[in-house]
């Protein structure tokens, strides 16, 4: 009687005659982050650079928003000049 489930076939190996295994290897994340700290540097600083991003976009949208409503579109009107 034959067994109902085949078998998985076997993972091509990462010989030169198979180059295309080669290359995709390559572009994984493990040769890219092969050590932890590399892979938390690269997480910290592109949050870094994400929150900075965020804050400026968000800042320039309230701005944008509110413009002539804000204490710096309004501080002329209201303080004394020092030649008076």
């Amino acid at each position: 009687m034959a067994p109902s489930v085949r078998p998985l076939p076997m993972r091509p190996s990462l010989s030169p005659a198979n180059p295309d295994r080669r290359l995709s290897r390559v572009f994984t994340s493990h040769t890219i982050f092969r050590k932890n700290y590399v892979f938390l540097s690269v997480v910290f600083v592109s949050a870094f650079g994400m929150e900075i991003a965020f804050d400026n976009a968000s800042n320039s949208v309230w701005n944008t928003v509110n413009k002539g409503r804000q204490w710096k579109d309004l501080k002329h009107k209201y303080m004394e000049s020092d030649d008076e």
